[in-house]
């Protein structure tokens, strides 16, 4: 199954990668800093944050209900990441 992201209406499919690389591949600018989930610089708002799985030893504060840390987190296999960007 596919893993996809999608950003203004637009698809983009992931490898296994982060979220910070898909949309840096795909050609999209997102802020970053530390790439290791400590820093926060790479919150992004999202319609379905359950879509992806974060590394377990991040520290940075995010509200998990709205947000994702895109240096930090997956894209599980089969679902479609939206973010609102």
């Amino acid at each position: 199954m596919a893993k996809i992201i999608e950003v203004n209406g637009k698809f983009y499919p992931v490898k296994d990668e982060t979220v910070l690389e898909a949309l840096e591949q795909a050609g999209i600018s997102i802020y970053s800093q530390c790439r290791d989930g400590y820093c926060g610089a790479c919150t992004c708002k999202a319609s379905n944050p359950e879509a992806v799985e974060h590394k377990k030893d991040i520290i940075a504060s995010f509200d998990s209900k709205t947000e994702i840390l895109a240096c930090s987190s997956t894209v599980i296999e089969g679902q479609t990441l939206v973010l609102k960007m």
